[in-house]
């Protein structure tokens, strides 16, 4: 089966749900957008509930991180998902099962109308995430066999069902059946709705679709009332690509979707592709444009649109828009067709936005590359893999394989200071006293890292030089292996020099609680590392021997 684009492969084999999942979407030409790499425009003011920011904001970024607005972006009318670097795994079945299941409009709609089909859209993916995605699946010891985690991120449970195999469960079964009971209950309650012309709740833990739908209604009602929706609508809502105009069909999709996942029922797939799904997406992109144009270049923007409802190719749509764009004012066409997936001929992945991004986690990285920077951050947006890791992280990586050396080094440098690990919770609740034995550990959130110059040296090198144009020159480089172990401990990012045997022990600690001895680090250096927080006891006591013998 072909990849799909901006899905990691890995996200889909954590259980037998997930790959499901995976291989009806393939069938479907389905794939994503990365968030980071696509345009995210501003919606028309028109469109946007006074007085609600709550619903929502434009993605931003925010210290290298890019920010979701849940109810600015997600639509339930676009087949085109979304990955997001720092979701966990389970978003990517999530994004893909929203595609399967499709959406619901028609033109005489009320907000009652569009809440319901927003419940509904949800209904089904909710229980993947919930119940049928969590049949078989390994967690970390902590929470394996407890079910969902709900809002709590625990990178263990991550790493271990990416790791697999799939789980024997006995409670598989269990699972599945409270997962198709929930979808029953839903449904039930979408139909008392639908009856008493009220949201009539359902809530389960903490989950209420009912509150979701009216959300997603209330951020959406006049974007979904607009020309523009109707437009769309009518250009490409064809049943058989996703598009439903009741909401009883909605509800038999999400029947036909549940039991082709967990019963393995053939689903006939959706009559379209990729080049399809793309079509639409840059069209929706087009109509939020001349929403807020001109008659003249409205106008001009309605004819794209209709050629890409009748087959015309996205390029062809990104030659026409360009020339519009040199007659009249309107958003750049780089930004524009800046979708966030490949498309042949369009410049698809925004250099501008990862720039920016990048920009506020390695300044000095940044400088040392500028006259280039712009072809180094494209080489790398064609690299960047769908990844579970924040861009900076990603970026040094990728820096260090293709371009080894003292910027690459720097890079790597800076997008630990950025993105330092998790502090060592039970460390400093239980602090350095009271060890059961010597045995230490490496504190956890810490990294011991090579580098093949004085990183740090480096960088207060360019720190102090005022010089507008920095160079390496102008900074005193020391090529010769340096190691560090960074990490937080508190509040505080601590940096320590190693030696390289030290790294080589702390390594070992790290996979292996021990004696420092034992690893060959000499008492008083152990002794160091403890008190910077780099080394932690590896269990600890219950009693105070001290205490025990004062009394």
């Amino acid at each position: 089966m072909k990849p799909l684009e901006n899905v990691p492969e890995r996200d889909l084999e954590r259980t037998p749900v997930s790959r499901r999942i995976g291989a009806l979407a393939a069938q479907s030409g389905l794939f994503l957008s990365h968030f980071e790499h696509r345009v995210h425009l501003s919606l028309p003011e028109h469109w946007l509930p006074e007085g609600r920011s709550d619903l929502g904001q434009p993605a931003v970024w925010r210290g290298g991180v890019m920010v979701e607005g849940k109810y600015h972006h997600f639509r339930h009318d676009s087949m085109v998902g979304s990955f997001h670097p720092g979701h966990r795994a389970a978003w990517t079945p999530h994004e893909l099962c929203h595609r399967l299941v499709g959406w619901a409009w028609r033109p005489d709609a009320t907000p009652l109308f569009h809440a319901l089909a927003a419940r509904l859209g949800e209904v089904l993916p909710t229980a993947a995430w919930y119940f049928f995605d969590e049949a078989r699946l390994r967690r970390c010891p902590a929470h394996q066999g407890r079910g969902p985690i709900f809002g709590v991120h625990c990178a263990a449970c991550e790493r271990t069902a990416e790791a697999g195999p799939w789980l024997e469960d006995p409670t598989a079964e269990r699972r599945i059946a409270e997962g198709r009971a929930f979808v029953a209950r839903e449904l039930d309650a979408i139909r008392a709705s639908l009856r008493s012309g009220r949201c009539e709740p359902h809530a389960w833990a903490t989950i209420d679709l009912a509150s979701d739908g009216l959300t997603y209604a209330a951020a959406n009602v006049d974007r979904l009332a607009s020309r523009e929706m109707h437009e769309f609508a009518a250009l490409f809502g064809h049943a058989r690509q996703g598009y439903f105009d009741t909401l009883d069909g909605l509800a038999e999709r999400v029947l036909q979707v549940m039991d082709a996942l967990i019963e393995g029922r053939t689903l006939a797939p959706w009559a379209a592709d990729a080049h399809v799904w793309a079509a639409q997406d840059v069209a929706w992109r087009l109509l939020v444009v001349r929403a807020e144009c001109d008659d003249e270049p409205a106008d001009a923007i309605a004819d794209i649109v209709a050629r890409l409802a009748s087959g015309g190719g996205v390029a062809e749509a990104y030659a026409a828009y360009c020339a519009l764009f040199d007659a009249f004012i309107l958003p750049e066409p780089i930004d524009l067709f800046a979708v966030g997936y490949s498309v042949e001929g369009v410049p698809g992945r925004s250099v501008r936005q990862v720039r920016e991004g990048l920009s506020q986690v390695v300044p000095n990285t940044r400088l040392l590359l500028e006259d280039e920077l712009d072809e180094v951050v494209g080489e790398f947006i064609e690299a960047d893999a769908p990844t579970r890791a924040p861009l900076a992280r990603r970026f040094a990586r990728w820096l260090r394989e293709v371009r080894p050396g003292p910027v690459a080094d720097l890079a790597l440098y800076e997008s630990i200071l950025a993105h330092p690990g998790v502090p060592d919770a039970e460390a400093l609740a239980l602090g350095h006293a009271f060890p059961t034995d010597t045995r230490r550990r490496l504190a956890q959130g810490f990294e011991v890292v090579r580098f093949e110059c004085d990183v740090v040296a480096l960088a207060s090198a360019l720190e102090s030089n005022d010089d507008a144009d920095p160079t390496l020159d102008g900074a005193e480089v020391a090529e010769s292996e340096h190691w560090l172990a960074i990490g937080r401990s508190g509040d505080e990012i601590v940096l320590t020099d190693v030696q390289p045997d030290t790294a080589r022990a702390l390594l070992a600690l790290a996979e292996t609680p021990a004696d420092p001895a034992d690893v060959g680090l000499a008492r008083a250096e152990a002794a160091a590392l403890e008190a910077a927080g780099v080394l932690v006891p590896a269990a600890w006591g219950l009693l105070s021997p001290r205490l025990a013998r004062a009394r």
